[in-house]
């Protein structure tokens, strides 16, 4: 039975993820599923995240027209450089951390622009202001979320033990 509810509860979590992400790209033109991926990844099990996250990105794909695998391949290269930078430098908290962050989403944002007529037209196309503005507004703005969001977790964190919740 709870294997049924857990079942029933990803569904509803995917389609509402799927929602938000549609909602949010025609609202203002963000995307918000690479800035979930990019606050659970952090936090959660990487080998239960992606696999999530990818049944999402291409059902993504298929409602934004791109080729199969395009938001997955470049959240993927975003996750992979993310990862390489957590071996240089400490990404807990911090204003490092905010940078690193802001430097991965400018550069999915930029991605998701150029690389899908990669994959549709052959050639990448004019990377010009049009292309690089709205990214750093969009930036701008998963910044905020992303801080907005670690000061309410903090909020509700146990100090001891940074994996459980608690209210206080």
């Amino acid at each position: 039975m709870i294997i049924i509810l857990y079942a029933v509860l990803l569904i509803i979590s995917i389609f509402a993820t799927v929602f938000l992400d549609s909602f949010f790209c025609a609202l203002i033109g963000c995307t918000t599923t690479f800035l979930i991926l990019a606050l659970v990844y952090r936090e959660e099990n990487k080998y239960v995240t992606l696999p999530l996250f990818t049944m999402i990105f291409i059902i993504l794909d298929v409602v934004y027209h791109y080729a199969t695998g395009t938001n997955m391949l470049i959240a993927l290269v975003c996750l992979l450089l993310l990862e390489l930078i957590k071996k240089i430098f400490s990404l807990y908290s911090g204003l490092v951390l905010y940078i690193v962050q802001g430097v991965i989403f400018y550069l999915y944002y930029t991605l998701i622009r150029v690389i899908p007529q990669l994959f549709t037209i052959g050639s990448v196309g004019y990377v010009t202001k049009d292309v690089l503005l709205p990214s750093i507004w969009k930036t701008i703005f998963s910044l905020i979320i992303v801080i907005i969001v670690n000061i309410l977790t903090a909020k509700v964190r146990n100090r001891g033990n940074n994996s459980k919740f608690q209210l206080k």
